[in-house]
């Protein structure tokens, strides 16, 4: 999807793309440079290829605040954020108005200790966990297995709950 002529602001020629990945991008014409994007701004949603975490260069924390109700997207009372004390210890943090109140445990071997994925430990996740921890960055990531297949059109998208919960949802687009 693209949204042209925009003629607000100091930039007189830009266009809004929806990407494929969910992020929608304003993209300055002139020079393709991108002004703002969704993936730096996150909500309830966490989709393939977002981070969540602390970028050092812009100060950035990226998380995710749950709705109010499903039906109303005010800030409701839950936040998903991606909290490592150091290189070893890295992990998933819910918070209920600012206080810890779940952990989904240290990502350990492309896998949280407390986040429920299959039975079979031994089954393949159908996404790769990513997690970065340096100097510019640390920050939290995944890539689904439908992202770079053209004969799916799904992808996972991890939903942090009105009560708190993580729901992980295949969103097929062939549905729609």
């Amino acid at each position: 999807m693209n949204i042209t002529d925009v003629k607000v602001g100091p930039y007189t020629d830009v266009s809004a793309k929806l990407q494929d990945t969910g992020n929608l991008q304003l993209i300055n014409n002139f020079d393709e440079k991108v002004l703002w994007q969704s993936f730096d701004h996150p909500v309830n949603v966490l989709l393939s290829g977002m981070k969540l975490g602390y970028d050092k260069a812009t100060g950035r924390n990226l998380t995710l605040t749950s709705w109010l109700t499903n039906e109303i997207p005010h800030s409701g009372a839950f936040t998903l954020s991606w909290e490592p004390t150091d290189e070893a210890s890295q992990r998933l943090m819910i918070r209920r108005r600012g206080q810890p109140y779940w952990t989904i445990g240290n990502l350990i071997n492309q896998r949280f200790p407390y986040l429920l994925t299959t039975n079979d430990p031994y089954k393949k996740l159908w996404y790769n966990l990513t997690s970065v921890y340096n100097k510019e960055e640390q920050y939290f990531s995944y890539t689904d297995e439908f992202t770079n297949r053209a004969y799916y059109n799904s992808t996972f998208m991890w939903i942090l709950t009105p009560n708190g919960n993580i729901n992980i949802t295949i969103f097929d687009q062939n549905l729609y």
